[in-house]
């Protein structure tokens, strides 16, 4: 099969709902972000709609906060979805609060950081809402996510606990959880994790065997994040992460975090050079990650990915039967039920590039389960 077919195949996997709730939800999330196809969300959200289905799919796809910036945008009444909207709009004020919340502790860690001379990467989250997204309190944050080097990792957690922070387990070298003491509780609860590593999960070993921490610190240069002195990874190196958190780390293709590459690529299109994009996915191995990732992007938020990146990622027919399976979108695209826990493991080697990555990928698991990392004390 040619690499078009593939390519046919996937725009096809990815065909968009043209009426209903889901068509609704990602008409208020495509690109271009900032006019959100407006005559088409307010036409769709005065036809009959099923407001309840709406709301539990913008919810489960952490796209509360942006599916209500949408309709007030489109200036959708704000009597239209009764209770439903309510919901909404009650989501949105809650993710507003809590990013003011976390503005300020992150600031104010990053900012200790910086005077103790420690360099600090922030990581998705508030970085990414900054400067990506239409206004910071659209993309909802449960913590934030702070990469330091290995041998800061000492003198880090000793600026923390300076400012009232407790080392809470599961902490280890290579992702350290810290929460304020005394800590809040519902929309006053959080935590900061600070990362030595990348793509390591739970089990504390790395699961990508050629993409390491090292890999974003190589062209980190300074962007500050909320007036905080902070480092970003190369604009290349941080939306291979995104491609690889989304496809390895998660799995299932949660629309917040496809927003957050097509949002990223949108704004940097000039800046981005695809061409070593492209090489850097070949070289880590995640050349599977990346097309699922961009394409799922292009395909469900018209993120403006170029032909020629797509069909150099392009999969061989094989690999995209692999990717197929592997691929959930939940509610819109995939099985309606999320797999096993161990099946999503084994799905998941399908982004990987050689038979060599797939087989650390799986070691990495299974290295995990029969020894456990030892818990990081300071």
């Amino acid at each position: 099969m040619p690499v078009r077919d593939v390519m046919t195949e996937a725009v096809a996997h990815f065909e968009r709902p043209q009426q209903g709730a889901t068509a609704l939800l990602l008409s208020c999330a495509r690109l271009p972000i900032e006019r959100a196809e407006t005559p088409t969300v307010r036409e769709l959200a005065l036809a009959e709609q099923d407001w309840r289905a709406l709301a539990g799919l913008a919810f489960a796809h952490r796209l509360g906060p942006l599916v209500d910036w949408a309709l007030e945008r489109a200036e959708v009444d704000s009597a239209v979805g009764g209770h439903h909207r309510r919901l909404l709009r009650e989501g949105r004020e809650t993710t507003a609060a809590r990013a003011v919340l976390l503005t300020d502790r992150v600031r104010e860690v990053l900012t200790a950081l910086h005077q103790a001379a420690i360099e600090a990467i922030c990581l998705k989250g508030l970085s990414l809402a900054e400067y990506f997204y239409p206004a910071p309190d659209l993309r909802p944050m449960a913590d934030a996510d702070i990469l330091v080097r290995r041998q800061q990792l000492d003198s880090t957690t000793r600026v923390l606990t300076e400012l009232g922070y407790e080392i809470i387990p599961p902490s280890t070298v290579q992702t350290v959880h810290a929460v304020p003491r005394p800590q809040g509780t519902g929309l006053w609860e959080y935590s900061l994790e600070i990362h030595t590593e990348v793509l390591s999960g739970r089990l504390g070993r790395r699961k990508v065997r050629r993409f390491t921490a090292a890999d974003l610190w190589r062209g980190a240069y300074p962007r500050p994040v909320m007036g905080a002195p902070a480092l970003a990874p190369a604009l290349e190196d941080e939306l291979l992460f995104l491609c690889a958190h989304l496809s390895i780390h998660h799995g299932d293709f949660c629309l917040a975090w496809l927003c957050d590459l097509a949002y990223l690529a949108d704004r940097s299109a000039e800046k981005l050079d695809w061409e070593a994009f492209v090489a850097r996915s070949d070289e880590c191995g995640l050349g599977p990650a990346s097309w699922a990732a961009l394409t799922a992007a292009q395909g469900l938020l018209d993120c403006p990915v170029p032909e020629p990146v797509l069909r150099e990622l392009a999969p061989s027919p094989r690999g995209w039967d692999r990717l197929r399976s592997a691929i959930r979108v939940a509610g819109i695209v995939g099985a309606e039920e999320p797999p096993s826990a161990w099946r999503q493991v084994l799905q998941r080697r399908a982004f990987l590039g050689t038979w060599r990555d797939r087989a650390w990928y799986l070691l990495s698991i299974l290295a995990g389960l029969l020894r456990r990392p030892a818990p990081y004390h300071p």
